[in-house]
């Protein structure tokens, strides 16, 4: 027990650090100084652990985009979190970020990000209005080894494969018609980023929630 209580310590005082402030902009985070691009590795450096990999908790399934949204602690909560939330990139999930979800939602936009994380968009309802509640969820980078490489590749393969020739770069494609999506995946808090910053202009989502990364994508047929 007093093995297990240390790494628990320890694990938090990698987490520990300052929050970043609700107004700044969307802004790429720095670079991984070991990482060699590839166009698939995760090249981010701010909590690469948690980004790259999956938690072990039994999946949360929501019918609702709403829903899933309504079981978040608050962003202000999550903003004053003890210990405080950093961008070290050994900070691992806290106990809030120990979900793993399954949410139907539509898919509005998507973009490649500079650390090869795939940004998808979600949204609550099939046509944008003023009731339309929004999530991001990211197909992350590949971590550059261990166990979860082999299943993260396969959301990103899963995603090519839908597009085809058409898979999102850089800047946000958005979707006249956005496609109906079930979304699997952990959650995380964004620390980088305030709510209502990330993704298009009226498509933003009012919180810095996340499912990332991805675990599986399943588009359902027009």
């Amino acid at each position: 027990m007093r093995t297990l209580a240390l790494l628990v310590f320890a694990c938090s005082l990698a987490c520990l650090g300052p929050v970043p402030s609700p107004s700044g902009g969307e802004k790429d985070e720095a670079k991984a100084p070991d990482v060699v691009d590839d166009g698939e590795v995760y090249t981010g450096n701010d909590r690469r652990i948690a980004k790259t990999t999956l938690s072990s908790a039994p999946p949360e399934s929501f019918r609702a985009l709403t829903d899933l949204l309504a079981s978040l602690p608050s962003d202000d909560r999550m903003r004053d979190h003890t210990p405080a939330l950093s961008r070290d990139p050994s900070c691992d999930r806290v106990a809030e970020e120990q979900r793993n979800v399954v949410v139907q939602a539509w898919l509005y936009a998507a973009s490649k990000e500079d650390d090869n994380d795939y940004h998808m968009i979600l949204g609550s309802t099939a046509n944008p209005s003023s009731k339309t509640r929004y999530l991001t969820a990211e197909v992350s980078g590949l971590p550059t080894s261990g166990r979860w490489v082999k299943p993260l590749a396969r959301v990103r393969s899963e995603l090519k494969a839908h597009y085809g020739a058409h898979v999102p770069g850089s800047g946000y494609s958005l979707y006249e018609v956005p496609p109906k999506i079930t979304v699997s995946g952990s959650l995380f808090y964004d620390v980088d980023h305030g709510p209502g910053v990330v993704g298009p202009q009226g498509f933003r989502p009012q919180t810095s929630w996340e499912i990332h990364p991805v675990s599986d994508l399943v588009f359902e047929a027009n």
